[in-house]
């Protein structure tokens, strides 16, 4: 599995403010649902658990594990909707949902670690880190909270979509669920701007 992400890294960061906020996303790439921001609030008084790490890298067991873990108090999800994201498009749904998070947390003691490399300035206090989440205990946190919710909303909607397996892809695009747009076009969920839906618009 590689190295895990280092907390001492955000200690020493932690050492000019009072908490750190790691921020990350899940969801880019799916045809049909929203995708999700999640952030992970962490001071020197937080738990700290085993096995954390980017959340791809782990099991789905994994991932629920810790998830279930986490008081939520601790973090935050803000989901863009697929209507949203075919009016605005991704990139700007995911910038608009990470900026709510820092302004929902801005205060001047609290330093935002982004994933990813963002087209846009978020302004004092945030550090925007590539591959983030395999390196800060935080952004890692970030991703579990990120992927864990928006799985278990796709798992919800598919008991509105019956004929669309979202409980197993969750959305994105495997084989299965192009079978399922090439017999039942799209549903109200698919992201219609996204241009391997566009031939199954009914």
């Amino acid at each position: 599995m590689g190295l895990l992400p280092d907390f001492e890294k955000e200690i020493l960061l932690n050492s000019h403010y009072e908490r750190i906020v790691g921020i990350d996303e899940a969801g880019r790439g799916c045809w049909a649902g929203p995708v999700a921001v999640g952030a992970y609030i962490l001071d020197l008084n937080s738990q700290i658990f085993d096995r954390v790490n980017d959340s791809k890298k782990l099991s789905t067991a994994t991932r629920n594990a810790l998830f279930k873990n986490l008081k939520p108090q601790n973090f935050v999800i803000k989901f863009g909707s697929n209507t949203e994201i075919d009016t605005k498009g991704i990139t700007t749904i995911i910038i608009d949902k990470i900026y709510q998070v820092i302004q929902q947390f801005r205060d001047g003691k609290t330093l935002f670690l982004i994933d990813g490399r963002h087209n846009y300035n978020f302004g004092v206090d945030c550090l925007q880190v590539l591959k983030g989440d395999s390196k800060f205990y935080s952004i890692a946190l970030a991703s579990i909270v990120a992927k864990v919710s928006r799985d278990n909303l796709m798992i919800d909607l598919s008991k509105t979509y019956k004929d669309y397996n979202f409980a197993k892809h969750k959305g994105y695009g495997t084989k299965s669920h192009l079978d399922e747009l090439k017999q039942f076009g799209a549903c109200a969920i698919h992201r219609k701007s996204f241009k391997p839906v566009l031939e199954f618009l009914k």
